[in-house]
């Protein structure tokens, strides 16, 4: 069993620029094995990792620049814009952890970690719809290049 949380917020940089980090707690690690000797993990077993950077130079300057216009934007629409973020200040945290638990899903795999089957098959299948692989790409990848 593997606990997730993501309460810990200094793991998110404040920097898009900056790569985030999650700490996983292994609470009952039997299923998983070191990948170097192959041991099992003993309980409790704690793992860092650094998510690798999504956002390339140019979208994060992108990012940055929509968020001054859209701050802007904001600061002068008033009080009435306090009350909508309060009210939705719950769901902006559940979406935010969805996104944190869909970050987690498709790197787990790449960790040096030997991993049951079946697991194994689920993270795969979980990767393969947030990537959005089974829309076919080729056409558009091919009038891209103009091949």
């Amino acid at each position: 069993m593997i606990k997730l949380n993501f309460e810990d917020i200094s793991l998110i940089s404040e920097d898009v620029k900056e790569p985030d980090y999650i700490n996983l707690k292994f609470v009952r690690s039997e299923f998983f094995s070191d990948a170097y000797d192959y041991h099992p993990l003993k309980n409790g077993t704690t793992i860092s990792y650094s998510l690798p950077r999504i956002l390339t130079d140019g979208d994060a300057l992108e990012l940055a620049e929509f968020t001054k216009a859209v701050d802007s934007a904001a600061a002068t629409a008033g009080a009435g814009n306090i009350v909508i973020m309060i009210l939705l200040s719950q769901v902006i945290n559940k979406v935010w952890n969805l996104i944190n638990l869909l970050q987690f899903f498709v790197f787990f795999p790449t960790w040096l970690l030997n991993f049951p089957d079946k697991a194994l098959a689920v993270m795969k299948s979980i990767k393969y719809v947030a990537f959005q692989e089974f829309i076919p790409q080729g056409w558009l990848v091919d009038l891209i290049k103009g091949d």
